[in-house]
Order: structure tokens, then sequence, then C-alpha cells
């Protein structure tokens, strides 16, 4: 009887250093995943002002400047 525990106990001792492993990785692939979204968002954000100034600039063309009085 007590072989078998102390074996049962062996393994589950044995696996734990795996199991954090995997929690810390399965973590940092999290905060990964989650500073893609938010870079993403910002790089829509950009997009969108910057298509915003295009079609202002097509509604709108620059006039040209005087000529320089010098």
């Amino acid at each position: 009887m007590e072989d078998g525990s102390s074996s049962l106990l062996g393994i589950i001792i044995s696996w734990i250093p795996m199991v954090l492993m995997l929690g810390v990785f399965g973590y940092f692939v999290m905060k990964l995943v989650r500073v893609q979204r938010g870079s993403v968002a910002a790089l829509e954000a950009i997009a969108q002002k910057l298509s915003d100034i295009d079609a202002r600039l097509a509604n709108n063309p620059a006039q040209p400047s005087p000529p320089d009085r010098s």
C-alpha cells in the first residue's frame, strides 16, 4: 500500500515543474495577444484619421502659395 501511494506522490511531484512552465507560457501568450489587440486598435485609429485627412484634401485641394516678395 505504501509503495503505490509513494509512486503516485512521486509522479505528481515530478509533473509540478511542467505544469508551472505551461502556466507561465500560457500567461505570456495571453499577455502578447492583449498587447497585439491594442496595437491593432491603435493602427486602425491612425488609418481612420489618415483617411479622414485624405478625404478632406480631396474635397478641398490646397491652394498654391502666393509668390515670395523679397
